[in-house]
Parts: C-alpha cells; structure tokens; sequence
C-alpha cells in the first residue's frame, strides 16, 4: 500500500518559532494497514526513506543521585 503525501511547514513552538518541515499521517488507510490509536511506532530514516514500525512503549528512565 503507498500513499504520497505532502510535506508542511509548521512553526515550533518556543521563543523563534521555527518552521520545520511536517509530515501528517492520519486516515481509514493506517487501520487497513494494522496501526491502531494507542500503539507505539519506531521511527528510522535511511537515506530519503522514513521508516514506521510497530513497537512497544518506551522504557522509562529514572535518573537517581544519591
């Protein structure tokens, strides 16, 4: 299944209001194609490709000084 897409720009948020490039994925054709609300993605970029996975939640780290 592909799906071409267009790239956005959008500001970020903060002090200078950065535009960067967006990407905006949403519609019927993610559930067709096994990704639910609620589940985690891994993304990878290799070279001019993005890749998304299905992957569990991130660990979660705790940063004990003692």
């Amino acid at each position: 299944m592909a799906r071409k897409l267009k790239v956005y720009e959008q500001s970020m948020s903060g002090s200078s209001y950065t535009q960067v490039p967006t990407i905006i994925l949403k519609g019927q054709w993610l559930k067709a194609a096994g990704f639910e609300a609620g589940q985690y993605v891994e993304v990878v970029c290799e070279g001019n490709k993005i890749i998304l996975s299905k992957t569990t939640a991130p660990e979660l780290t705790t940063n004990k000084s003692y």
